[in-house]
């Protein structure tokens, strides 16, 4: 069997910062955001011994 030519597995295997417009909105955003601020004050939320491991704050949906 031939294997498939995987090439949306090609986006993941560079940086992402290059493909992103720094101009964003968006971008401009995550950069202000004090994300350890966040963390400090919601990581008493998540226990690390019940369900799948939290993910980090800044890529919550």
């Amino acid at each position: 069997m031939k294997a498939k030519n995987n090439k949306a597995g090609l986006l993941f295997q560079q940086p992402l910062k290059p493909l992103v417009n720094p101009d964003h909105s968006l971008v401009q955003l995550s950069e202000v955001v004090n994300w350890s601020r966040f963390e400090e004050k919601f990581g008493s939320l998540y226990s690390p011994d019940s369900g799948r491991p939290a993910k980090p704050i800044h890529l919550m949906e």
